[in-house]
């Protein structure tokens, strides 16, 4: 079994449990990486609720650049992965599996569990995690 993290401290430390009870490493995978901030750090929250609100032909190409290379990312996988990441990506993916057009389709709560299977040449959701609103501040 492997493990893929995004880059970002939180997400390393939930999959580092995990890897030491399977005694393996955590492949870091920049792709898997929180969506990126179009705007200063002190914009972002409110930048962040908006686009939230959006679907994504509404934002700009570098957000769905930014969805398509976790998708291709994870789309490569070929051997069974636990992949610990963040809010926004788990939706990317799950939005496009379910060709849902918003950016948040639904509302993973943290360290919820959402399920994918490879089917052919394509994914496919087998569960949501669990869910909850997540707080934006």
């Amino acid at each position: 079994m492997n493990i893929v993290s995004s880059p970002l401290l939180r997400a390393q430390e939930t999959a580092a449990p995990l890897a030491s009870m399977w005694n393996v490493d955590v492949r870091i995978e920049d792709s898997f990486r929180e969506l990126p901030s179009l705007v200063a750090f002190e914009e972002r929250v409110v930048w962040l609720k908006a686009v939230m609100q959006r679907t994504w032909d509404e934002v700009d190409d570098a957000l769905v650049e930014w969805r398509d290379v976790a998708w291709r990312s994870i789309t490569a996988l070929d051997v069974d992965t636990v992949i610990v990441s963040h809010f926004m990506v788990i939706n990317a993916i799950v939005s496009r599996l379910n060709g849902d057009e918003r950016l948040v389709s639904f509302e993973p709560d943290y360290v919820s569990v959402t399920q994918l299977t490879g089917r052919g040449n394509g994914l496919e959701l087998v569960a949501l995690g669990k869910q909850l609103g997540t707080f934006v501040g």
